[in-house]
C-alpha cells in the first residue's frame, strides 16, 4: 500500500499567472492532490503579476479541493519578483514556497523541502535536474551564470534562477530589515544567511510542453542584471544602514 504523503500542515504557496501557456490550472490540481492525499489544506496566493490575466479569476470557478486561494491583482504591473514579495506579505502561514505554474511537476518535492527545512534550514532552494527544457547554449549560459554567482556571493547552491524555494517566514521577517538593500532581495537573503541555505535537487524541471517566453537578447539582459546584482550586493554586504543610502 502507498504511503500518503506527508506535508506541514502551515504551507502558504506563492505563485504568479501564466497565461501564456496556462500551466497554473495543473499547478492547482498538482497541489491539490498533494493536499487532499495528506489530508491538509494549502493556501495559494496568486499573484496577477503581468496583467495579462483577462479571467483573473477563472482559476477560482473550478474547484480544487483543500486548496484556499487568495488571488491579488493590481492596477500597475509589478513583475514577477515584485509580485512574489507581494504575495509573501499577505501569504497566512509560516512556510512559504515560491514557485512559477511550469514548475508543477516538482510539486511531488514539497514533501522532502519541508523535511529538508525542518532540519534547521531557513531557506530550501529547489534546484532543476539536468534541463531538457531548453537548448544547449541556454545549458551553457546557466552554468556560467552560476558558477559567476557562486563565485561572487559565496551562495553554494545550484541553478540560482530556478523559481522554487521554501522559506521560513520568520526568520523572513527577522532578517529583512537587516538585508543590504539593493536589487534582488532573493540574492540578499540568499547571501545574509550563508549555511541556512540548503540547495535540494528536485525531481523534475519545468513542463517541456512550455515554449520559452524568453529571447536570446533577454536572457543576455537578464545574465548581465543578475552579475550588476551579485557585485552591488557584495559591496553593500558590509555596510551600515546609512551608508546603503549614500551610495
Amino acid at each position: 500500500m502507498m504511503q500518503a504523503p506527508t506535508i506541514h500542515p502551515s504551507l502558504s504557496v506563492i505563485t504568479t499567472t501564466d497565461p501564456a501557456a496556462n500551466q497554473l490550472p495543473q499547478l492547482l490540481r498538482a497541489l491539490s492532490i498533494l493536499a487532499t492525499e495528506a489530508e491538509q489544506t494549502i493556501e495559494v496566493v496568486i499573484v496577477d503579476d503581468l496583467k495579462l490575466w483577462p479571467d483573473a479569476d477563472s482559476c477560482t470557478y473550478e474547484h480544487y479541493d483543500n486548496l484556499l486561494i487568495n488571488t491579488l491583482w493590481y492596477p500597475e504591473i509589478r513583475g514577477q519578483l515584485t509580485a512574489i514579495l507581494c504575495g509573501i506579505e499577505v501569504a497566512l502561514h509560516d512556510q512559504l514556497l515560491t514557485i512559477d505554474p511550469d514548475m508543477h511537476t516538482c510539486v511531488q518535492d514539497i514533501s522532502a523541502m519541508q523535511t529538508t527545512i525542518a532540519r534547521g534550514y531557513s531557506v530550501v532552494h529547489g534546484a532543476r535536474p539536468q534541463r531538457e527544457d531548453i537548448g544547449a547554449i541556454r545549458r551553457l549560459g546557466s552554468h556560467l551564470a552560476n558558477t559567476i554567482v557562486k563565485r561572487l556571493t559565496h551562495i553554494h547552491v545550484n541553478d540560482i534562477g530556478s523559481p522554487v524555494a521554501l522559506i521560513d517566514r520568520y526568520t523572513l521577517q527577522n532578517l529583512a530589515p537587516l538585508l543590504p538593500q539593493g536589487p534582488n532581495p532573493k540574492l540578499a537573503l540568499y547571501m545574509a544567511l550563508g549555511n541556512q541555505v540548503a540547495s535540494q535537487p528536485l525531481s523534475a524541471g519545468s513542463a517541456k510542453e512550455v515554449p520559452s517566453q524568453y529571447s536570446l537578447g533577454m536572457l543576455v539582459s537578464v545574465f548581465v542584471r543578475l552579475i550588476r546584482d551579485c557585485i552591488i550586493l557584495r559591496a553593500r554586504q558590509h555596510k551600515s544602514p546609512a551608508e546603503y543610502e549614500q551610495t
